[in-house]
């Protein structure tokens, strides 16, 4: 496999953003979900072009430009993850919120722990078109895929 990782592309099993953060707005989980979500798929878009070293760094102004389409997430039951071992042979793993959600990456420089710990709570991708601002090229639609990561 020559992607990095594979989830499916279906569309089966919807979730309303509204309804999603309505339902569980008291679960710590859930604090500002929506913003750093849609930081996040800026920062995926843009982070090289623009030279941002966190999402932290995306404005207002982007935010504002990103349209979740549809307000939905879709969600997905399982990621594979390809990698190559050390002896160069290429495996796969998965990654499964109710089996399998524990996960290990490597940490960003500057931590003083080489790694760092997770507990995927969601798999799902989401349709995103992003009107541009400025300097940035508008983008007429576009799949993400994302983990919700703990």
């Amino acid at each position: 496999p020559s992607k990095p990782y594979h989830m499916a592309t279906s569309q089966k099993f919807p979730i309303d953003l509204q309804v999603l953060i309505q339902e569980n707005k008291n679960d710590l989980a859930m604090k500002e979900f929506y913003p750093k979500l849609r930081r996040q798929i800026l920062y995926q878009l843009f982070a090289q072009e623009l030279g941002l070293d966190a999402p932290q760094a995306i404005t207002e102004e982007m935010c504002n430009a990103l349209i979740i389409k549809g307000n939905k997430l879709y969600r997905h039951k399982v990621v594979r993850i390809n990698y190559t071992t050390y002896d160069l042979r290429k495996e796969q793993d998965s990654i499964n919120p109710r089996t399998r959600p524990d996960i290990i990456t490597l940490s960003p420089d500057g931590c003083s722990h080489p790694f760092t710990y997770g507990r995927v709570i969601g798999i799902f991708h989401v349709n995103i078109s992003f009107t541009g601002i400025g300097s940035i090229m508008p983008i007429d639609s576009k799949c993400i895929d994302c983990l919700w990561v703990s």
